[in-house]
Order: structure tokens, then C-alpha cells, then sequence
């Protein structure tokens, strides 16, 4: 907390892109969590038969395809907090 009071406005940078990064991390984890928690839901219901196959191979693609689009989001978010020393 007293590096974010100093005076050199670097540091204070530095500090305030922490903060954004840290609440970055934050809204991609939880909507990792929410992607993955719908996706196991839709799956039981494919797996049920209340979802056609056809649909049950696209939700899948877009599944897999949203959550590695927000684990690389995560990824740089993670990098720019850990690197901005």
C-alpha cells in the first residue's frame, strides 16, 4: 500500500496496472468457471437427448473455442500483472 503513495509516478503506474490486471484475472477466471459449469450443464442435456447431435457438435466447438479465447486473456492478464515491476 505505500508503494501506490509514493511519489515517483511510475510506481503509482505500475500500482494502478496491478489493480486493472488483478480485476482483469478476476472477470476472465469467473467467466471461465460460468463457461464451464453451462458447458457440463448443456452436455448432460446433449448426452439426455433434449439437444440433437448436430447441435450438441456445435455447442462443443463453440465451447471449447470460448474457453480457450478467455484462458489466453487469462494468460496475458496474469503476464502483465506478474511483469509490471
Amino acid at each position: 500500500m505505500m508503494r501506490a503513495m509514493s511519489a515517483d509516478p511510475k510506481e503509482k503506474r505500475m500500482g494502478a496496472l496491478k489493480i486493472i490486471a488483478t480485476v482483469i484475472m478476476t472477470i476472465f477466471f469467473l467467466n471461465i468457471v460460468r463457461k464451464l459449469i453451462l458447458g457440463e450443464i448443456k452436455m448432460a442435456a446433449w448426452k439426455n437427448g433434449a439437444i440433437t447431435n448436430e447441435d450438441g457438435a456445435k455447442l462443443k466447438m463453440k465451447s471449447a473455442r470460448a474457453l480457450r479465447l478467455n484462458f489466453g486473456f487469462l494468460v496475458v492478464a496474469m503476464a502483465t500483472f506478474l511483469f509490471a515491476e
